[in-house]
């Protein structure tokens, strides 16, 4: 995954590869499916929320590789 990645967060080229929004809805699959099970899942909860954060900034027909902008900010 860095391979592929790593070059479009670094040059901010986000043309969709897998769009975030669909990346936050397997998240949350992931999530929700682990919850059942009882599987704790801290990363993934992690990842949902800065995937969210992006989505909400209007990121979400981008590649999944644009949640570097909201890991940025911080």
């Amino acid at each position: 995954m860095l391979d592929l990645k790593a070059g479009p967060m670094v040059e901010h080229d986000f043309t969709p590869l897998f769009k975030l929004e669909h990346m936050l809805k397997d998240v949350r699959h992931c999530l929700a499916e682990a919850e059942r099970l009882g599987a704790g899942m801290e990363l993934g909860k992690l990842a949902e929320r800065a995937y969210a954060r992006a989505d909400r900034k209007g990121l979400g027909e981008q590649d999944f590789a644009a949640v570097v902008e909201v890991v940025e900010e911080r």
